[in-house]
């Protein structure tokens, strides 16, 4: 099995490389993760049959920065992200009930996992 921190690169690298080529844009991560934020939320329950399911992990609390060792792999990541009651309001928004919400601790912080229902 491949080290999950390299799959998770790969994964960012793949996405970061696709939003380049249909945007012209040389920009890494940053923009790519707002847009996807802006376009999430109207299409989310579409892609689900009624009574289907959405799981989801989020920012617990609002915060932008960076972490300058992410998963040790000596690149810096940029992050930010809304706070649990804003992603609460954009699921509902959404078309999505959620029925359950817990806080998953991460270190000296954490973040929170949403099941939201169509």
């Amino acid at each position: 099995m491949d080290d999950p921190k390299q799959v998770v690169r790969r994964g960012y690298d793949v996405l970061s490389t696709r939003y380049d080529e249909a945007t012209g844009a040389d920009s890494k991560y940053r923009t790519w993760i707002g847009d996807l934020l802006a376009r999430l939320d109207p299409t989310i329950a579409r892609w689900l049959r009624p009574g289907g399911w959405f799981l989801c992990t989020t920012g617990d609390g609002a915060w932008t920065g960076t972490d300058e060792n992410w998963l040790g792999g000596g690149a810096p990541m940029w992050w930010s992200h809304a706070d649990a009651a804003t992603y609460r309001n954009w699921l509902a928004e959404a078309g999505l009930t959620v029925h359950t919400e817990a806080f998953v601790p991460e270190g000296s912080g954490g973040h929170r996992l949403f099941w939201a229902c169509r």
